[in-house]
């Protein structure tokens, strides 16, 4: 099995194990208003932590999604120093959901990547993916973007090669793909404007 599949799996189970505790936890304390509070607050604190310290990797992808270029790589970059000064930054990954990559420093690299690439500095973006690949060999997005280079420098032989390699690593571009990738979006843009508080 992928990795990418395990992930999805584990991510899957995850949320129905937690629906599965909220709705045990209200059925033995009862539906009341009170109760139906606490269970939402068990369920947002790891998200709010998380949410605390990968700010800037939020804000960078926000920024991103909005076509604020400078914004995207100024936010990507103060999160790749936060991460490098302090590595145990890395395991709050676990706090959400994780598809495609647990290293939030590969993450933050392609989303770097990617801003490069919007602005036309393709060599730059070129390297920023390869560097993503060198943190998480298995990581399949920045190989999507990769082919996109290519296909761009009009190599379609090298962009069908980085895609296979992509869906070898558990990237399909189906509906759940662009689920996840929605999804991820929509979580910067709340994330990324929340306040820095816990």
């Amino acid at each position: 099995m992928k990795r990418t599949t395990t992930y999805k799996l584990r991510y899957t189970a995850t949320i129905v194990v937690l629906v599965g505790v909220v709705i045990l936890f209200l059925s033995l304390v009862g539906w009341s208003v009170p109760a139906l509070i606490g269970a939402c607050v068990m369920l947002l604190i790891p998200g709010r932590v998380q949410g605390h310290y990968y700010r800037d990797l939020f804000n960078g992808r926000r920024a991103l999604e909005a076509g604020d270029i400078d914004a995207s790589i100024f936010h990507t970059e103060q999160f790749l120093a936060a991460v490098r000064e302090r590595p145990g930054l890395k395991s709050l990954i676990w706090l959400g959901g994780v598809i495609y990559t647990a290293d939030p420093e590969a993450m933050a690299l392609n989303n770097l990547g990617a801003a490069h690439m919007e602005a036309g500095r393709l060599g730059v973006a070129e390297s920023t993916f390869n560097d993503a690949l060198r943190l998480d060999p298995l990581y399949p997005i920045p190989l999507t973007n990769l082919a996109v280079l290519g296909e761009v420098a009009g190599d379609r032989a090298e962009a069908e090669r980085y895609l296979r390699e992509a869906e070898d690593r558990g990237y399909t571009g189906g509906s759940l793909d662009r689920v996840i990738q929605q999804s991820g979006a929509l979580l910067a843009k709340v994330e990324g404007g929340r306040p820095k508080t816990v």
